[in-house]
Parts: C-alpha cells; structure tokens; sequence
C-alpha cells in the first residue's frame, strides 16, 4: 500500500568558484553558496482502512508546506603555509507548516548535519547549522601503489560545528556542539577510476534526551561517532 503521495514545485539557485589546482576534489580553495524555495503538496497516510473486498486501503491527511534552504561554505588559503585551508560554512531551513508529520521535517545529525550526534536524533521545522574546519595537507601530488589503488593527496582535517533542528510551536533552539577528526586519501583504482576515501571520528559535545513516545528516553552526546566513505569525489 501507499503511505506518501507528493508533488512539489520550486527554485534553485546555485553559485560557486573555486581555485583550479591540482588538489581542488581533497583540498579546495574558493565559495559556494545555494538556495532552494520548494512548494510541496504532501499526502501522508494517516491509517490503514479495509474496502468493502476485504483489502487494505490507506487514508492519507494532507501536509502541505513551503520549505526554504540556504547552505554554503567559504574556504581560504592561509598564506605562507603548505596548502592550509580554513572553512566556514553554514546551513538553515525552514518549514512553514508547524504541524506536518515528522516525515517531513529537517533532520540535522550525522554525516548532513552535526556529525557528532545520529542522523534521526535532531529534528524539526527549523534548522540552523554553522562550522568552521582546518584542513592540513599531509602529502601532495605523489604516486604510492597500494595494491589497486594509487595513493595521491592526502589530507588532515579538524571540525567544529554548532546548531540545532527544532519545532517553534512545541520546542525552542537550544545549541549542540560538536567537534571531530578526518582524514582524506585521494588517487585513482586501476589506473583510471578516481577514488575518494574519508575516515572521520566525531563527538558530540552537549547530551541531551528524546522521547520517541515508548515512555523510554534515549541520551544523545558524548560518545564518538565514525564515518567511513569510499566515493569518486568529496
């Protein structure tokens, strides 16, 4: 059976630049900033109903709602240094319908959000994230074999990150912190297909409980949190 129907219609609009090197996929330099205004017509099922055969039939509500999104990131060159770079980025949004089912709500953990806490444990109509990274090249441009991989670039990072996702009409923006470790290899498999791979340890900082309705809270927060990513690109 259904359990979600939707439309939706919206814009997007994107801008970046970025330094062209020959490490610009581990370790860019440059500004990229987007926006998304979405209108979305949702039909959420509500319950389960048997027609007059005998068969299942899902009685939707509607969730109908504006979402808007703004996220981007700046990264800078420290001058004199070997390829050091400093980021800061951010991302906010909103939802205009307060009371839309949780499945339509941002969800601001895990490897999108604060990465020191689970994806699905901040959640809300409203979001707001803000970080700031270093990123320390260890080695540049060489050529290590590593059975079917070629070792290239590889880079050292350093992450702190603030926010909160939370519903205006029942909760209030309360700050989490989190901070976290990562390293990035870069090269090619076999000779042509490029290969991306990230290893990252996070924590978050600030322990908090939810109550997902079982009368069990669960704790969040101060406990490690890792992330392993083999992609063609960062």
């Amino acid at each position: 059976y259904d359990y979600f129907r939707g439309k939706k219609l919206g814009l997007k609009w994107e801008l970046s630049q970025f330094k062209r090197r020959i490490d610009q996929n581990i370790n860019p330099v440059g500004y990229k900033i987007n926006l998304k205004l979405t209108n979305e017509w949702n039909q959420f099922i509500d319950d389960l109903d048997l027609s007059e055969s005998g068969t299942l039939i899902s009685n939707f509500n509607n969730h109908n709602l504006l979402r808007t999104e703004i996220n981007g990131v700046y990264l800078w060159e420290i001058p004199r240094s070997n390829h050091w770079t400093i980021s800061l980025g951010g991302k906010t949004g909103w939802i205009s319908n307060t009371k839309a089912d949780s499945f339509f709500h941002f969800f601001a953990g895990g490897i999108p959000g604060l990465k020191g806490y689970p994806f699905y444990s901040l959640e809300g109509t409203n979001m707001v994230i803000g970080e700031v990274g270093l990123r320390i090249p260890i080695f540049r441009e060489k050529h290590i074999p590593v059975g079917w991989f070629t070792l290239q670039n590889v880079t050292v990072g350093f992450l702190g990150q603030i926010g909160d996702a939370w519903n205006k009409n029942l909760t209030k923006f309360v700050s989490k912190k989190s901070t976290g470790l990562e390293f990035r290899l870069a090269g090619n498999s076999f000779y042509n297909y490029p290969t991306s791979i990230g290893l990252e340890i996070h924590r978050g900082l600030d322990k908090f409980e939810m109550d997902i309705g079982d009368g069990k809270p669960i704790t969040y927060g101060g406990e490690n949190r890792f992330y392993l990513s083999v992609l063609f690109g960062f």
